[in-house]
């Protein structure tokens, strides 16, 4: 990772750095959240689980990416329409992801009975 960071703030403007480190920490958090999901199998409820996949599927990261050759303003980036448009991208990201989910623990169906305390 620093060799990747090394070579991005070479051209990345200062917002853009800043969007990539805001995003990438909350995919960091997310993804550790998910392992210890795991490791205690842990069965979130439907809507924790998709909170959690938002960020999971790592789309704010590659939104970063993108941006670091740009130098968009914050008035920019955070226009309300443009993050309409990325929360609709991220949406469309995470319900292809989760189509494709093996892991028994974050089964779509096992996770709504578990919710709603219909097993344990």
């Amino acid at each position: 990772m620093s060799r990747f960071w090394d070579r991005a703030i070479q051209t990345a403007s200062l917002p853009s750095q800043r969007h990539f480190l805001d995003s990438y920490t909350a995919y960091l958090h997310a993804i550790v959240a998910e392992a210890r999901d795991r490791e205690e199998a842990h069965c979130r409820r439907i809507d924790d689980y998709l909170n959690l996949r938002r960020h999971t599927v790592a789309a704010k990261p590659a939104f970063a990416i993108y941006e670091m050759g740009m130098n968009l303003p914050d008035e920019v980036f955070n226009h309300p329409v443009i993050a309409e448009l990325g929360d609709c991208i991220t949406e469309l990201m995470l319900i292809e992801n989760v189509k494709h989910v093996r892991h028994s623990r974050v089964h779509l169906p096992l996770m709504a009975f578990t919710g709603y305390g219909l097993i344990q």
